[in-house]
């Protein structure tokens, strides 16, 4: 699969109040890269996600990192480890200068990029969102049925109730069509985990 086809979002938009608004619900916003392998069919992506406190990847932080593994015999499985700072990124260039020393002569073993897309899955998966909304809030959790937290003036925090990207784009429009504004909105990976980890009323609108 060409790079270009993953669809991948950075971390360059994420704010403050972003993170302090993942703080308020118990959680924290990591960049994820997620592959999931179903009938056939690949789904890639890179974005940042809205992390629970009780999944294993919330406590990875400076030059850690982590990968978690669904398996079909172990459950879920996860590897941890340094993935930067000076001597783990030494260690990878000389053994990339080892494998390459050791290949010299040989014939190359690398692959050239081939038209994957046809191995690319739809996202029809389904996801909470944690959502940073603005417009007048005063009785948004009675129009909503939704529990909020009020982070300034005119701004509400909140998780919704799990929504495939056809019924998120559908919710997003309805906030719009009722004069609200949505300023960051993020998927929270495991959804089971963070009712478990925080209080909070959620409610389907549609």
């Amino acid at each position: 699969v060409c790079p270009d086809d993953v669809k991948a979002v950075g971390i360059s938009k994420i704010t403050r109040k972003d993170v302090a608004a993942a703080e308020a619900f118990g959680c924290k916003i990591k960049l994820l890269g997620v592959a999931e392998l179903k009938d056939g069919k690949l789904f890639l992506e890179v974005s940042p996600y809205c992390i629970a406190d009780n999944v294993p990847l919330y406590g990875i932080e400076d030059v850690f990192n982590g990968i978690m593994v669904d398996t079909d015999a172990a459950g879920t499985v996860m590897f941890y480890g340094r993935g930067a700072g000076k001597l783990p990124t030494a260690s990878a260039v000389v053994s990339d200068i080892i494998d390459i020393a050791a290949r010299k002569g040989a014939k190359s073993q690398f692959a050239p990029w081939k038209d994957g897309k046809d191995m690319l899955a739809k996202d029809e998966r389904e996801f909470a969102y944690l959502m940073r909304v603005g417009g007048d809030v005063a009785d948004f959790e009675k129009k909503f049925n939704i529990c909020a937290h009020i982070t300034e003036e005119n701004v509400v925090a909140f998780v919704t109730d799990k929504f495939n990207a056809e019924e998120y784009d559908s919710f997003c429009k309805i906030l719009e069509e009722r004069g609200y504004s949505v300023i960051s909105s993020y998927k929270v990976f495991n959804k089971t985990a963070l009712e478990v980890g925080c209080c909070f009323l959620v409610s389907n609108v549609f």
